[in-house]
């Protein structure tokens, strides 16, 4: 595994670590979500996902509320992007 890949899931690990028991279940229950999502779906949140890691932490919820995102995501799906952002670390586009 790269090293840069290595260091982002080390970081990850240690969020996920470090929060509350009732956000650790809010994120698995987001994980159960989008795996239960239809494959069309669940590759345009993946898409998404990767999009928002580019965008500083203090301005993700912004985006991920704003009325482009709203217009192609539901609810749920902005939920779960939410909860797995929260704990992924700011990796600035290439």
């Amino acid at each position: 595994m790269p090293e840069e890949q290595r260091e982002r899931r080390l970081a990850r690990g240690e969020a996920i670590e470090h929060l509350a028991p009732q956000d650790r279940m809010r994120l698995n229950l987001s994980a159960q979500r989008l795996a239960a999502l239809p494959p069309d779906r669940k590759a345009l949140v993946r898409r998404a996902f990767q999009d928002l890691r580019a965008v500083p932490l203090e301005q993700r919820e912004t985006v991920l509320n704003s009325s482009r995102y709203q217009g192609v995501f539901s609810p749920e799906e902005r939920g779960v992007l939410s909860d797995f952002l929260r704990v992924e670390p700011y990796e600035p586009a290439r």
